[in-house]
């Protein structure tokens, strides 16, 4: 109901009488599905839902069929999936439809959860709908709509394997125009020539192509032009000119650049332009293109009208906030098309690099409005930062890259920023940005100075040999030290205070000097475009709405064009470039070209997410280059299972899995099993918010609900024994698995993972933040005050025991103050040990648990109380216990329920009671013995479940 207090336009509809005649109903049904129709279309749909509410709870009104229609359309704006379940049971529920209306709507709900991503319950609907229908034209419609939603969600395959299995080889369904034309669309996208001329076929016998399915046409031809067959195509637009509409000669002239004949492309234009069609944006953008391939002076006037028909369109069509920078807007679409002009000289490739929480994105915000990227507006925060999580949390975590133009002295610049996080979960985030930039902005708080990940992230920039801009931000902070800042930087990093620019981001104070620092200071990339192609991979991604990869590279040497064929250095596998780019705001923007020094992104024909592996070389097919130096892939440190909620989704999440994992190096999967989850993923992380990130993400982004187990880190063991050694393939094995842990007599020694850490806290807290390393296994390898107030301590401590609630703990104690940053130290000797949970005797095997000596007594106490807290009350008794080896660490008793067997006596020797009470524990033991506890699955997950 929370959302009636929003609307004060529907108060009016508590004053509606509820006891009135039929007629009266009808009419003020009609007027509220007016009212939502108003709303949806003005696109305020949480209003409509809002009424829906009021219908249901507060009036007696029931929604018609018509009031649904406009519901369902809502639900699938708001994007809202338990309301639209909300939705579906009503509908399901509803006997005064009839059968032909609740058809429609149940249509209309498999494209609404297509809509919001939930294909799952779109193929239930799908189902129960074509179990109970025998009618064909209603048949068909559903696969049309099952066929439409898979398109829109980027699995095209599922069309065609569906179409193959159902409608393929099946005479009593004949095709209808609207099914024919998400095949084809689906053959587009997966390059399926043999269905797509099945489908023309088909058509042609069932006469659907006539002047009233030009879509069907259009479709036709972009799956010709797409598939390689552009003169097929061209003689379907020929043959049905007449009806054709914008899309279909945009659909050519885009076949037509891509076989570069740029000739047909204004041919074309000059044929459109005596018909009463009216040109859309994408078409003048495709006669952009042929005009400056063709580079002909004759075509100069013919492409300055084109240039002021589109500055009339563009904005208002595609840039909405940026109607005040049209001229603008009209430069960034022409150079877009052609990079040649910017050689290595005009182009400058950093990033920027600062602890957590220091403002690199708020000053790249600033960067974007004054290279006029972006448009200047008090809305601009984070604007690099697209993922749900980075805008909840108000942290960085996936590095974006942006390509700007800034002019300086009567030249032109390509600036490539990299905005990086800050958080050591994420510094393999930082490596690979530095490995695609030549140089580095290092910002500094004006209030908190340098701390830990400042100095991580400044040797990461040393250690690739780049020249470092140190800039100091937050100046307009009351707390602000800027001289203090400035006497740490001179003294920790031996940058010259002169150099060191001072700003303050939010205000966008001194920004400017900062991009001409950047031209005047930053080095130029040191590439040829002559030399043989190489480009390296520094980021991926998966792209549902194309289908496939974009792969983010650096041109280090030569041209990478459309229709290239190029080659995987790590794998050899062959693919052909079909789109080059560069990153603006807000989308991807398609080049020519890319050239030596620049940083964009290509799109191949990848069959697996897994083809673009990050720190690869790709290079031209059949020449051989040297691979360029990667980036160091940093190991996983903790370790979680991973499991779907439902077994049965278990391909799904497989698959979502995969396509998060993707662009992240520090992620590691192994597929496992439990006895209580089932199939699932153990999957190792950099650190415990890398985990939890990646699990928000999983969940927002692909909509999974996982189970995730508690974390754990990965130790290893030597083992002696010829044959053992060659039953698990090695005498050192590295185990992050309990179940996989071997025979205590035979592992000669264990070792667990160390790191060596940093911590910079305030003097005054040092030894606190010194005893509470102590207390877990750290040795204090080194100690130094950077200022009067500030104290660094390095240390070396067990992976194990800061990967949980260390940083929690820190940051309690130091007020906030205190920083941490670690890197991996390898293994050492320690005494790791198998902690075995008994119930009964009985060994529960997935409940084993891996932790050094000292804190299994505290960790097989918290497991049998937990395990006491969810286990229900037998008829004996049960004895949990944690062992190790032989010994019991811990153990809680749950008592049996008991019968009152004196209840009969009434006085009498005190014997007799005895002797009842000695019969019923014999009873008790006896059933003990022979009985077999079984443990229900959510103990076991109370138990192993991260809260």
């Amino acid at each position: 109901m929370q959302f009636l207090r929003r609307f004060s336009q529907i108060r009016y509809l508590s004053s509606i009488k509820t006891n009135v005649s039929p007629s009266t109903k009808q009419k003020e049904l009609s007027e509220i599905q007016k009212l939502m129709r108003n709303y949806n279309n003005s696109h305020e749909s949480i209003r409509t839902l809002a009424l829906f509410e009021w219908m249901v709870n507060i009036s007696d009104t029931k929604p018609d069929f018509p009031c649904y229609l406009q519901i369902i359309r809502a639900c699938g704006e708001v994007n809202h999936f338990n309301f639209c379940q909300k939705v579906h049971d009503f509908i399901k529920n509803d006997r005064t439809l009839d059968q032909n209306e609740y058809y429609q709507l149940q249509t209309k709900l498999i494209y609404m959860y297509a809509k919001i991503n939930r294909l799952d319950f779109a193929e239930q609907i799908f189902q129960s709908l074509t179990t109970n229908t025998n009618n064909q034209t209603k048949h068909i419609s559903l696969f049309g709509t099952l066929f439409k939603s898979y398109n829109m969600n980027g699995q095209a395959n599922k069309t065609i394997d569906v179409y193959e299995n159902e409608l393929l080889n099946n005479k009593t369904i004949e095709l209808d125009a609207i099914t024919a034309t998400c095949v084809l669309n689906a053959c587009s996208d997966c390059h399926r020539l043999n269905i797509g001329k099945h489908i023309h076929n088909e058509v042609i016998r069932l006469k659907l192509l006539d002047s009233s399915n030009v879509r069907l046409v259009t479709a036709l031809m972009d799956m010709y032009c797409k598939c390689g067959s552009i003169d097929r195509a061209r003689e379907l637009f020929d043959q049905y000119l007449p009806e054709l509409d914008c899309i279909a000669y945009s659909t050519m002239m885009k076949a037509y650049l891509a076989a570069n004949q740029p000739n047909q492309v204004l041919d074309l234009f000059k044929q459109l332009q005596s018909t009463s069609i009216s040109p859309d944006v994408s078409l003048y953008l495709h006669v952009i293109s042929a005009g400056k391939e063709l580079q002909q002076p004759e075509q100069a006037e013919f492409i300055h009208r084109t240039i002021r028909s589109l500055h009339r369109i563009y904005v208002p069509c595609r840039f909405q906030h940026a109607q005040d920078q049209s001229t603008l807007v009209v430069e960034r679409a022409l150079r877009s098309i052609r990079m040649d002009a910017y050689e290595t000289s005009l182009i400058r490739n950093f990033c920027i690099i600062a602890h957590v929480d220091h403002g690199k994105s708020t000053l790249a915000d600033r960067l974007l409005e004054l290279t006029g990227t972006i448009p200047k507006s008090k809305e601009n925060r984070q604007v690099l930062d697209k993922l749900e999580v980075e805008r909840e949390r108000g942290i960085t975590v996936k590095a974006a890259a942006v390509s700007m133009f800034y002019p300086y002295q009567n030249q032109t610049y390509l600036l490539n920023l990299i905005d990086t996080p800050g958080h050591v979960d994420f510094s393999t985030e930082v490596a690979r940005s530095l490995s695609a930039c030549q140089s580095a902005i290092l910002l500094v708080d004006a209030a908190q100075g340098i701390q830990a990940q400042t100095v991580a992230n400044f040797l990461l920039a040393c250690d690739s040999f780049m020249e470092v801009i140190a800039v100091i931000n937050k100046i307009d902070l009351k707390e602000a030290k800027v001289e203090r800042t400035i006497r740490q930087i001179e003294s920790e990093f031996g940058l010259p205070a002169k150099n060191i620019i001072q700003v303050s981001a939010k205000h966008g104070t001194n920004c400017d000097k900062i991009l001409e620092e950047i031209v005047k200071q930053l080095p130029s990339p040191n590439y040829s475009r002559t030399k043989p192609l190489r480009l390296f991979v520094f980021d991926s991604a998966f792209a549902s709405n194309i289908n496939s990869t974009v792969i983010n590279v650096a041109v280090t040497d030569g041209i990478v064009r459309a229709g290239d064929k190029i080659a995987s250095k790590l794998s050899g596998k062959n693919y052909t470039v079909l789109e080059t780019g560069i990153f603006t705001y807000p989308d991807r923007v398609k080049t020519d070209a890319l050239y030596a020094g620049h940083v964009g992104y290509i799109i191949c024909d990848t069959k697996h997410v897994q083809d673009a592996v990050v720190g690869d070389t790709f290079h031209h097919q059949g020449v051989n280059v040297e691979p360029l130096q990667t980036f160091k892939v940093p190991k996983p440190m903790v370790f979680a299972g991973f499991f779907p909620f439902e077994e049965a989704q278990y391909n799904v999440f497989e698959q979502s899995i995969e396509r998060l994992a993707l662009n992240d190096t520090g992620v590691r999967i192994i597929p496992t099993s439990n006895p209580a989850f089932g199939k699932g993923m153990r999957i190792g992380f950099l650190g415990l918010l890398h985990m939890e990130i990646f699990n928000q993400r999983l969940q927002s982004e692909f909509a999974q609900q996982v189970i995730t187990t508690f974390p754990g880190v990965a130790y290893q063991c030597r083992i002696v024994g010829k044959d053992n050694i060659k039953d698990y393939g090695s005498d050192l094995l590295t185990i992050s698995d309990p179940l996989k842990w071997p025979d205590t007599n035979i592992i000669r020694e264990t070792l667990e993972p160390i790191v060596f850490g940093q911590i910079l806290t305030p003097t005054q807290f040092a030894s606190l933040v010194k005893i509470i390393c102590d207390e877990r296994r750290g040795d204090l390898i080194e100690e130094y005050c950077i200022d009067e107030k500030r104290t660094l301590l390095k240390y070396k401590l067990p992976l194990a025991e800061i990967v949980y609630d260390f940083f929690d703990q820190l940051k309690q104690i130091t007020s906030g103050y205190g920083t941490f940053d670690y890197e991996d130290g390898g293994y050492e000797k320690s005494n790791i040990v198998k902690m075995r949970i008994c119930i009964n005797q009985e060994e529960i095997d997935e409940l084993s648990v891996l932790c050094h000596a000292k804190r299994a007594q505290v960790v097989g106490k918290e497991i049998v109380t937990k395990l006491k807290e969810n286990i229900d009350r037998q008829q004996y008794a049960v004895k949990i216990e944690a062992k190790v080896h032989a010994t019991v660490l811990a153990r809680q008793n749950i008592p049996p329920y008991k019968k009152d067997v004196g209840a009969k006596l009434y006085g009498g020797d005190k014997t007799r009671l005895m002797k009842l009470l000695k019969r019923q524990e014999e009873g008790k033991e006896r059933m003990r013995s022979i009985a077999n506890i079984q443990v229900p699955r959510d103990a076991i997950i109370a138990v192993l479940k991260r809260k």
